[in-house]
């Protein structure tokens, strides 16, 4: 091959690489709003089947739990068929169990249920695969990228539930609403999967035909399980701030829902500016110290929430704390791709860890809060974070070889 063979070749992947990059920009802005399209018609569902608070709260956890059963094989999905393929999959198979939800309103809860649980599946595998092909654009590009990406979900979030307030405010129907909203993003979701680059096959990395008979190997591995115990740390305490932070302030300063909104609002866009921030960030102190510093963050926010004595104070710890959990979720998800030969397993097993982060948090707050006050309660958040800190060592790179022999 001439060298201006090997030149060619070399802004060819450059350019396919950089397709791939906005690609998976917008996996994960229509990722967000999907998720954000279903979580703003809540209200609408626990209306029209005429539900409690407790039952509703039951209900939901049929799409956790369809998203945590299927995480576990995943990664194999995502392995044997690729993160192309596997993205355009998701999508459909969460509209399809949204759909159940939309039609099965009238005959009942264990319908819902049904769907919701399809729409779990769906929706992680979807996960998996984005965040294993935005490890292999991380990796061509040799930049922390993940954060930004990771912002993007958030961008889709404010997207999809500025849509749903005004069509909510029109009086749309839920079936009309997921309908239109799911069908564009099935639709759009192959168009942007054929910019994605291979998954395992960067700078000569191939993935072993042993994998498959080491398909839960990585469960064994210490540094992928110390990477998710970070993870359920950040994860826990970033689900806090999105299911309490608002109940907290309200309950804790006897505000209007309007300021304890305002609370959460200023979270969720302290966690973006985070995330976009993020890649400057690691390139100045390293992976495992960015993560370090930001985590020391939020335990000073949920201290400053939980404890502060005023609404003021509050509304500062919860900028605070959206802003240090901004980075632990991604760089956790980062450092579990780096080697491309076992990503999508070493990802299948700190996304399940995540998952159940998220499925245990609504319930061990719920209990504290009973106990303490819900604005005590959020002091679960911090302590885990500290614990969290222990394993940032685990996000240092290590070397492709001594991954590979993992």
């Amino acid at each position: 091959m001439s060298t201006v063979d090997v030149v060619n070749l070399a802004d060819a992947k450059g350019v396919q690489t950089v397709r791939a990059k906005r690609a998976v920009y917008a996996t994960f802005v229509a990722h967000g709003i999907a998720f954000s399209t279903w979580v703003s018609r809540v209200p609408s569902v626990r209306d029209a089947l005429g539900i409690s608070a407790a039952q509703l709260g039951t209900l939901l956890l049929a799409l956790a739990v369809g998203g945590l059963v299927v995480l576990p094989f995943s990664g194999r999905l995502v392995a044997a068929f690729g993160s192309r393929r596997v993205v355009v999959a998701g999508p459909s198979l969460m509209a399809a169990g949204l759909l159940v939800v939309a039609f099965g309103l009238p005959a009942g809860p264990a319908v819902v249920a049904v769907g919701l649980f399809l729409a779990g599946v769906g929706h992680s595998t979807w996960d998996i695969a984005m965040n294993v092909q935005a490890t292999a654009v991380e990796r061509r590009l040799a930049r922390p990228l993940m954060p930004r990406f990771h912002s993007s979900f958030s961008i889709g979030a404010a997207i999809g539930s500025g849509l749903a307030a005004l069509l909510v405010a029109a009086g749309t129907g839920v079936a009309l609403h997921l309908i239109a909203v799911m069908a564009v993003v099935v639709v759009a979701a192959p168009l942007v999967a054929r910019m994605f680059v291979p998954d395992g096959t960067e700078d000569g990395a191939v993935v072993s035909s042993t994998n498959a008979g080491r398909r839960w190997s990585a469960w064994r591995e210490p540094r992928t399980l110390m990477i998710g115990v970070l993870v359920f740390a950040f994860a826990f305490a970033e689900s806090v701030g999105n299911d309490w932070l608002s109940v907290g302030v309200i309950d804790g300063h006897k505000v209007s829902e309007a300021s304890g909104t305002t609370a959460f609002w200023l979270f969720t866009v302290a966690m973006t500016i985070g995330r976009f921030c993020g890649p400057f960030v690691i390139e100045k102190w390293g992976r495992a110290k960015a993560p370090l510093v930001f985590g020391g963050l939020t335990v000073v926010g949920v201290v400053l929430v939980a404890f502060g004595g005023s609404f003021v104070v509050s509304l500062i710890g919860a900028v605070v704390w959206g802003l240090g959990i901004a980075l632990g979720l991604p760089l956790g998800i980062s450092a579990a791709g780096d080697d491309p030969a076992r990503a999508a397993a070493r990802l299948s097993v700190v996304m399940s860890i995540a998952y159940v982060a998220f499925l245990a948090e609504p319930l061990a707050v719920g209990y504290i809060a009973d106990a303490t006050g819900t604005t005590k309660a959020l002091s679960v958040a911090a302590a885990l974070t500290a614990v969290g800190l222990c394993f940032t060592p685990s996000l240092r790179r290590e070397s492709r070889t001594t991954e590979s022999e993992g």
